[in-house]
């Protein structure tokens, strides 16, 4: 391991090669089906939503050129299309949530499968799906918990130095940037944390929530700089790739949009892959480095697999 703290996060990506090598066809599979079920999630989202927003933006348009007798008119048009809006946003989230569970729980899981050079059944492979999924919710929902309790400590700071400098914009500028710059950096390094809790969720057996927060807060200790370049690495990556597929719904055609969202979507999904598969193997080199044993969930045994069970239907490592 000593290869990996010279080349640093470049040695895990490296690794990350090795470990889709082994397990390169379940992890294509999975891949190619999130792709897929996002993209059909985007396509019936975009086509709800496209004529409450083309509605919007033309009562936008007229907002600027109406007189005071047609605007109240128009305002109540712009609110009852952004609760369209809004509502379709949370009536597709449950169904992205669920997606993205099933990409990061079976993701996270062939990867541990081929790096550990164990084996598992395909049906104990699917068997375990429900139940990992279940776990990684509840550490979810402890990390959006303190993710919201740090975003509210942000906010207050802000408002208070508003308050107190609004008299000095000269001033407020420049500290409004140079903390918002901290925070995201700080946050970052929370990340950590909290992504390796959300991979020890899946790995360890009961072990999820605030459980595997804490757990997650000690294994890191050596190797938090190598996470923290993944997350920032992976960060920049996807708001590139956000950027370059950008689309406005008033501008580009329906096909225009469609193309770029899946595009977009593809590309974000490879990254998240690549990013699961880094932290998975950041996991065991940090229990190598703290010399821990590795507490795999379930029974997975060790040794590689015959061929006549390889094609009985196991997960080949």
């Amino acid at each position: 391991m000593k290869g990996y703290e010279i080349l640093g996060f470049l040695g895990i990506l490296r690794e990350c090669i090795k470990v889709i090598s082994k397990n390169g066809k379940l992890i294509a599979t999975i891949t190619t089906i999130s792709i897929l079920l996002n993209s059909l999630l985007l396509l019936a989202k975009s086509s709800s939503t496209r004529p409450a927003m083309s509605d919007l933006f033309s009562q936008e348009t007229l907002l600027s050129v109406s007189n005071p007798n047609t605007t109240n008119i128009t305002f109540k048009r712009i609110a009852k299309d952004v609760q369209i809006i809004i509502g379709f946003d949370f009536l597709y989230f449950l169904p992205s949530l669920a997606i993205s569970l099933f990409a990061f729980v079976t993701t996270v899981l062939a990867s541990v499968v081929a790096y550990s050079d164990r084996n598992l059944s395909f049906a104990d492979f699917l068997w375990r799906i429900p139940k990992l999924c279940f776990r990684t919710l509840v550490t979810t929902f402890h990390l959006i918990l303190l993710s919201t309790g740090y975003l509210g400590l942000l906010l207050i700071l802000l408002i208070s130095l508003v308050i107190l400098c609004i008299d000095h914009p000269l001033v407020l500028v420049p500290i409004i940037i140079t903390l918002g710059f901290l925070a995201f950096v700080f946050y970052m390094y929370l990340a950590v944390v909290w992504d390796m809790a959300s991979v020890i969720s899946v790995i360890e057996k009961s072990c999820y929530g605030i459980q595997a927060i804490g757990k997650a807060e000690g294994i890191v200790k050596g190797k938090r700089l190598h996470g923290f370049t993944l997350s920032l690495l992976c960060t920049i990556v996807t708001a590139i790739i956000s950027q370059s597929f950008k689309v406005r719904p008033n501008q580009q055609s329906l096909s225009t949009q469609i193309i770029c969202g899946f595009f977009a979507t593809a590309f974000n999904c490879l990254v998240e892959m690549v990013y699961l598969l880094s932290y998975t193997v950041l996991y065991f080199q940090c229990k190598e480095l703290h010399g821990e044993e590795v507490e795999l969930e379930g029974s997975l045994e060790y040794g590689k697999i015959p061929d006549k069970e390889a094609a009985q239907g196991q997960v080949r490592v």
